[in-house]
């Protein structure tokens, strides 16, 4: 069985938390035969990852299956081996997040120095796990367009997700997380597990994790995540919706990205209630950049991940707020019938505390105060993960990330 050591550094107090283990990667199992159909025991079955060099050998059993349990996501090549047959191998294998493929080879009657390869992906129908979820890829996570970068937001293109208050919750609250509201399922938010690197995610209240500007940053650091709505494993127990996400790793390649996105209110179309009070939008500047890299430290063995993001925001917002009108400023006011009636004068010191209406008079003795304000945000995530291989089965990684909003 292979063994993982899995350490997640975090900035906590002394609680417990709930680990997944498995959840957060992948399998790989299948029969071995021969040209004739008749399954064969004792063959030697190697799993590489292209990606790292890491490798994994399995024996087929008595009835020539053979399975490769908790392997790390990626590219891989499948190869088995036995005397008096050719090698048969098996390319252009991707292992996504709790996938469990199936990989059944052929052996023909030959030298074991030969090689017949097979390219191609594995059948993507699950014969293994009952499981409905969604599967939300890098290609994905890259290519679409997310508004403030919150991969959370991904997670609400899948069946049955919704938002419950809309996209990217804006307000802070001091004790709670500031993600979206995401019901999957029908599910209640708090009922859903948030697994990042099988470690829980959500906040002391069960609540969506975020931070204080309402986001999940980190989009650049998601190699892929999952959207559970049912039948999962038991290892989910107790959720009910399940987003379940892998940080990337470095590889034997070099590689990383440097990024920056802006958006203003030059660029936005009028707001419908702005414009209707005559007013214009307020200003609104966002600023996200940063960047990727990853590679080997020692090849085939050790790799570092690490990413920064960083955000600053001027959020402007429209407010519209009842005051006095300039009649009742002016020490009149209209009753119930119509009739112009004096303010009392010990009052009407305190009527010109109010701003001064600019927006539409109501005929009541009130009317509209429209002004703009600007809500600041500034945001800085950091994340570093190193993996290291020990033996085939004995390998550890450890990740550290701070967000301060």
């Amino acid at each position: 069985m292979f063994k993982k050591g899995i350490i997640s550094v975090f900035v906590l107090l002394l609680v417990s938390s709930t680990a997944w283990a498995q959840v957060t990667r992948g399998r790989i199992s299948g029969t071995v035969s021969d040209e004739t159909g008749a399954l064969i025991p004792g063959v030697e079955v190697t799993v590489n990852n292209l990606d790292t060099g890491g490798t994994r050998t399995v024996l087929t059993g008595d009835e020539g299956r053979y399975v490769a349990p908790d392997l790390a996501l990626g590219n891989y090549e499948v190869e088995a081996a036995l005397a008096g047959f050719q090698t048969a191998v098996r390319s252009g294998i991707l292992l996504t997040i709790g996938r469990a493929i199936v990989v059944d080879l052929t052996l023909r009657i030959g030298e074991i120095t030969e090689r017949v390869t097979v390219t191609g992906e594995a059948p993507l129908v699950e014969t293994t796990q009952s499981v409905l979820g969604d599967l939300v890829d890098a290609k994905t996570i890259r290519d679409l367009p997310l508004n403030g970068r919150s991969f959370t937001e991904l997670a609400l293109l899948q069946a049955g997700a919704m938002a419950r208050n809309g996209h990217m919750n804006t307000s802070f609250n001091p004790i709670s997380g500031g993600g979206t509201r995401t019901s999957i399922g029908g599910a209640r938010p708090k009922q859903n597990a948030y697994v990042f690197d099988g470690q829980d995610a959500k906040d002391a209240f069960g609540n969506t994790p975020g931070s204080a500007a309402g986001t999940v940053l980190g989009v650049e650091t998601i190699r892929e995540f999952s959207v559970l709505s049912n039948a999962y494993s038991a290892e989910f127990g107790g959720a009910g919706g399940v987003i379940n996400a892998v940080t990337k790793s470095g590889t034997n390649t070099l590689h990383g990205s440097v990024f920056w996105f802006h958006r203003n209110d030059n660029l936005d179309a009028t707001n419908f209630f702005v414009n209707k009070r005559g007013q214009v939008n307020p200003e609104f500047k966002r600023h996200q950049f940063g960047f990727t890299v990853g590679g080997p430290i020692i090849t085939d063995k050790t790799f570092i991940f690490g990413s920064y993001e960083g955000l600053r925001q001027g959020l402007g917002l429209s407010v519209s707020r009842i005051v006095p009108s300039l009649d009742a400023r002016n020490g009149t006011l209209v009753d119930a019938n119509g009739n112009l009636v004096p303010v009392d004068p010990a009052v009407q010191p305190y009527l010109e505390l109010f701003a001064v209406p600019n927006g539409v008079d109501f005929g009541d003795g009130t009317a509209q105060h429209n002004f703009t304000t600007t809500n600041p945000v500034r945001e800085n995530y950091f994340l570093v993960k190193i993996d290291h291989t020990f033996s085939q089965s004995d390998s550890i990684d450890a990740r550290y990330f701070i967000d301060d909003a």
